[in-house]
């Protein structure tokens, strides 16, 4: 998402809004509506950290660390991943 869609929409729209665009594609294709909310913040986010860090590394790693972040909060609530 940060390095395919991020750059096209920044150069036409600007950070701001390219930030939040980005997100909502990034919410809308994990096609998981009822965390949708969380999933665009999350792409926004994401965005955020690649703008200022201008490296797909740290979104990359921030993203990660989320994933696991998710895993270990599910399984200490004991709810399903899937």
């Amino acid at each position: 998402f940060r390095g395919l869609f991020y750059p096209p929409l920044r150069r036409s729209l600007g950070p701001t809004l390219a930030i939040v665009i980005d997100g909502i594609i990034f919410g809308a294709l994990h096609m998981q509506y009822l965390s949708i909310v969380s999933l665009i913040l999350v792409g926004m986010i994401l965005t955020y950290v690649y703008e200022k860090t201008e490296s797909l590394y740290a979104p990359i790693l921030t993203h990660a660390l989320y994933n696991g972040l998710v895993v270990v909060i599910s399984l200490l609530m004991s709810w399903p991943l899937f």
